[in-house]
């Protein structure tokens, strides 16, 4: 474990000092291979980008999608690629552990004992974390965003500190959510976590059961006893749940929106869109259109770099 992680229970009595953010419009990029003591949060507002990283002694590589972010460890290998014909606009927040005296006296020893949520995530011990925004996390960066400017630097900011200790409770609460804390089975987790990071490629009972290193009968047993749910009812709501994220912040077509998420024809998609939400995909934007929502536009043009 890096001596600036977050999971790191020597930095119990250390706090965030945001060292750098930006938000920026990529096409056709590729970075390169790195690490350092930041843990760095990368949240994907439209396009994808794909993210190879480096752990245990391997190179592995995950692809980020719209409203999906990642939160990378200190000390973690990492790079990110941005394909020429997928650009993508990029919020990234590093934050870099301190002993410092908080305005409002933040610890992460504080903010652990006052999250259940915060102290699971911790105990997770996960390097790179890639999960699925519902909006709520958009909202703190945005607030975030817009709070920089043009605001010179300090190292004591009690609305840094406030933001940054929501941001961090809110990806907390997002993990949780998902149901990785609260399921004890190990091989559930581990198939889990792969649809979740690959729900755009077809995926069967056969070939997640090999991932998980059980027999499809036992996995199928395990996703009923914990889930409630079959393997392929949870592959298909990991998906439409995707699909109803690029309805609502995309302008793609139904066509591109089925394939992005791993479904093979149209009829299919339909079928699982209705089963889950009770509405055709049609009548879902209806009724989003019709209802008051949080809007923020950011513009192509506006690449903001703001480092400490």
């Amino acid at each position: 474990m890096d001596s600036k992680s977050y999971c790191n229970p020597l930095n119990n009595e250390s706090w965030f000092l945001v060292q750098c953010y930006f938000q920026h419009n990529y096409k056709d990029f590729t970075m390169h291979v790195h690490s350092h003591d930041r843990i760095e949060i990368m949240y994907v507002n439209s396009g994808e980008m794909k993210l190879d990283y480096l752990e245990n002694d391997k190179m592995l590589a995950i692809t980020v999608k719209t409203s999906e972010y990642v939160l990378i460890d200190s000390g973690i290998p990492h790079k990110i690629t941005i394909a020429p014909e997928m650009p993508a606009q990029i919020f990234n927040i590093e934050l870099e552990l301190f002993k410092l005296n908080s305005p409002i006296k933040f610890t992460m020893k504080r903010l652990i004992d006052s999250s259940e949520n915060i102290r699971s995530l911790i105990e997770a011990q996960t390097p790179i974390l890639k999960l699925l925004d519902d909006g709520s996390l958009y909202r703190y960066i945005v607030a975030l965003h817009d709070y920089i400017g043009d605001r010179p630097k300090a190292t004591e900011d009690v609305h840094l500190d406030l933001l940054v200790a929501i941001i961090f409770t809110t990806i907390a609460d997002t993990f949780c959510k998902r149901g990785y804390s609260n399921i004890g089975n190990i091989h559930l987790r581990s198939a889990m976590k792969y649809v979740d990071e690959n729900y755009q490629k077809p995926i069967t009972s056969a070939r997640l059961a090999r991932i998980a290193n059980v027999s499809q009968n036992y996995l199928n047993k395990i996703f009923t006893d914990n889930l409630g749910q079959t393997v392929i009812n949870y592959i298909n709501r990991v998906r439409i749940e995707r699909a109803t994220i690029l309805m609502r912040k995309t302008n793609m077509h139904i066509a591109e929106i089925y394939k992005s998420v791993g479904f093979e024809n149209k009829q299919n998609f339909y079928k699982n869109f209705s089963k889950f939400l009770k509405v055709s995909p049609g009548q879902y934007m209806k009724i989003y259109k019709s209802q008051d929502h949080f809007k923020y536009f950011v513009s192509e043009d506006d690449n903001i770099i703001w480092t400490f």
